[in-house]
């Protein structure tokens, strides 16, 4: 396929803060992430306003170590594990930055000048490789973790890090070997990426990332299922990435395919190719534009577009081939 070369006119045209949303130049973007829709000094609504970004804390997460994984968990009824204070809401939210850098886990709130270490109760040290890539993933008000060699659960309501735990079945693994790929699906956590079994995945039961049972004594829904004992059987490719996109529908990346989740596998769902010739890159390659659309880095090395039902698109990215 030949490069499509088109210029993309946000972020230059950047947002006109002398007017609102539907003043605003053309090449403006309707949702701005780093821009707020609420004026507090003027006490006006506003299409957007170019107030910047705030920096959440001054302070280095671990010196000069390499940060692994930043991630943001929300939760209520515990006191902020890296101090401050709570929001002043009536839910009483705690918002929480966590950083891995390391192979250690750190925390921040609202208000905290220096990052608080989380204890390491997960029986090695560093309780998390250091050095590499890490995801994360929030369920139940806890993030769990994958590197490749560990799996770990942060609780923010002890501020322990600790080992993840099977409460049934077992953890995916193949000896030394345990997932790098996570995510959170219709209340499920997904796993993937082990690297000696790497067109398999695994689904926890509903709502709890601790039960791997895929034979419980009374089967149900909502219990854990993984691709190697289902009748949807494995992705046909390795595995890169995977898209919560909504309740109904998750996409899964590969090396060089794209294949949808239509619908829970153990609720008469169904895995299908959309395309065998166009892959995403590994980790999370991937956002969500205003548009519904989901944007991604491919391997053909430029910027895709695609949606449910539709093929990806080179030309809708509105970006330069990397």
């Amino acid at each position: 396929m030949p490069d499509s070369f088109i210029n993309m006119t946000f972020p230059q045209n950047g947002i006109d803060r002398a007017m609102g949303f539907s003043s605003q130049r053309g090449g403006t973007t309707p949702l701005g992430h780093n821009v707020r829709t609420f004026d507090p000094r003027t006490d006006r609504a506003r299409g957007a306003q170019r107030s910047g970004l705030t920096r959440h804390i001054d302070a280095k997460v671990n010196g000069a170590a390499l940060i692994q994984e930043l991630m943001l968990l929300v939760g209520v009824g515990y006191t902020p594990p890296g101090g401050g204070s709570v929001q002043s809401s009536t839910s009483g939210r705690v918002v929480t930055l966590v950083a891995i850098s390391g192979g250690a886990l750190y925390v921040a709130n609202a208000g905290d000048t220096a990052w608080t270490a989380a204890t390491n109760s997960s029986g090695s040290s560093p309780g998390i490789t250091s050095g590499i890539p890490v995801m994360s993933a929030v369920n139940n008000m806890q993030l769990w973790i994958v590197d490749g060699t560990h799996m770990r659960v942060y609780d923010p309501a002890t501020n322990v890090l600790s080992a993840w735990t099977a409460s049934a079945g077992s953890l995916p693994h193949d000896n030394a070997n345990y997932p790098r790929l996570i995510e959170t699906w219709r209340g499920r956590t997904f796993l993937s990426g082990i690297s000696s079994d790497p067109q398999n995945w695994f689904l926890t039961r509903v709502s709890d990332p601790t039960d791997f049972d895929t034979n419980p004594a009374l089967p149900s829904p909502d219990q854990a299922i993984f691709g190697n004992n289902s009748p949807l059987g494995l992705i046909g490719d390795v595995v890169t990435c995977f898209i919560p996109f909504s309740d109904d529908v998750a996409i899964v990346g590969g090396d060089h395919s794209i294949y949808l989740f239509n619908g829970d596998p153990m609720a008469g769902g169904q895995i299908d190719l959309v395309n065998d010739g166009i892959g995403m890159v590994w980790g999370r390659p991937w956002c969500r534009g205003p548009d519904g659309m989901v944007y991604f880095f491919s391997n053909r090395m430029a910027i895709f577009s695609i949606a449910p039902g539709q093929q990806p698109s080179a030309s809708a990215s509105r970006s330069r081939p990397c």
